[in-house]
């Protein structure tokens, strides 16, 4: 069972100290232009959520996977509870489905995020536990290439897709622009094009 926490150690720190606005994610997104309302398409564990949120966004997190979707509402209602973070919390929206299927019946937001489950690595070195659990737990994403074009019709801003550093571009299509961290990498697509 893979278990989720808002209040962990590692997410109280990025929320107080990761660097605000000047994080990855958050220029990805366009925080820093204003961007607000956010889907998370393939929410996984939360913590990017929880960090958008944490920073004014509005995200509604969408996710497939039935035990996934309990452990990510049972993570909201304890960190509900703590009134540190009651408030980012209420920011986050939770919906169990296919976001191949829901996105199109929602309203749009700016900006759709995809971070779909990474390809297996050629590197030996292990990923995090909770990574390797949440993968042996989903499995590959095998139809994620089929989010993008749903996710560039529906995003009135942009669409961001999280990519290990080397990956290939999802759905084989060539971003506008990227914002590439230690491990990981943030290919945005759509209106954000001109600039960051």
């Amino acid at each position: 069972m893979v278990s989720i926490d808002f209040e962990s150690p590692e997410l109280n720190y990025r929320r107080k100290f990761g660097g605000g606005k000047n994080q990855a994610i958050a220029k990805a997104c366009g925080l820093s232009k204003g961007y607000r309302k956010i889907i998370d398409a393939t929410a996984g564990l939360g913590e990017d959520s929880f960090i958008l949120a944490a920073l004014g966004a509005e995200v509604l997190l969408i996710e497939r996977h039935p035990e996934l979707f309990k452990a990510l509402n049972a993570a909201m209602d304890r960190a509900r509870e703590n009134p540190e973070l009651r408030e980012i919390i209420g920011r986050m929206t939770l919906l169990e489905g296919d976001s191949k299927r829901l996105i199109p019946r929602l309203p749009s937001p700016e900006v759709i995020l995809l971070d779909p489950m990474f390809p297996p690595r050629e590197k030996s070195a292990l990923v995090k536990k909770p990574l390797r659990l949440l993968k042996e737990l989903v499995g590959e994403d095998l139809d994620s290439d089929e989010l993008l074009p749903i996710a560039l019709l529906h995003a009135t801003r942009r669409v961001v897709v999280k990519r290990p550093k080397p990956a290939g571009f999802l759905n084989q299509q060539k971003p506008d622009f990227q914002i590439v961290g230690k491990s990981s990498r943030f290919d945005g697509y759509g209106a954000g094009k001109a600039s960051i």
